[in-house]
């Protein structure tokens, strides 16, 4: 997962949302890997986490997704209500949002909220995930470093690493 350090917006919780730690992204906590299809192994579907007090700073405490630190995402775009994770990301000097949803497929109006609020937000880029496949939305550096960003990860199958 990629970490945040922007700050929770006041008033803003997770609650009961857990799509981070569902199997929606993918990371490891403790040495025990999360993925789609996968969650946590500390995560209470819907109900929270088994070692909140105790959860690791990485990166449990580090991500945050974009419902709990922008006033600009609306209230129906929290993810255990929208179906979707919008945060921010980065590789290789480009920072941008993306959109993962929880299932295979993302609906119409979450889609096309998200393409407008961070084509206005971000200007240069949007990353999404739809019906198992990455598209982007920006420049030709940007193309390219998310080409590099997937190539990296390839290679990386089967390595001991940090997602």
């Amino acid at each position: 997962m990629k970490k945040s350090t922007l700050p929770i917006t006041p008033e803003r919780t997770c609650g009961t949302c857990t799509k981070c730690c569902d199997g929606t992204l993918t990371g490891q906590v403790n040495g025990v890997p999360f993925f789609k299809g996968m969650p946590c192994h500390y995560c209470l579907i819907d109900n929270g986490c088994s070692i909140y007090e105790d959860r690791p700073e990485d990166p449990c405490r580090k991500f945050k997704c974009s419902y709990l630190t922008d006033y600009s995402v609306p209230e129906w775009m929290k993810p255990n209500i929208s179906g979707a994770i919008v945060y921010e990301r980065g590789t290789n000097g480009f920072t941008y949002p993306a959109l993962m949803p929880n299932s295979e497929d993302v609906s119409a109006n979450v889609l096309t909220w998200y393409i407008l609020w961070a084509l206005n937000k971000y200007g240069h880029a949007v990353w999404y995930n739809s019906q198992g496949s990455r598209f982007y939305l920006g420049s030709p550096e940007l193309g390219m470093a998310l080409d590099l960003e997937a190539e990296e990860s390839l290679m990386n199958i089967g390595r001991n690493t940090n997602a």
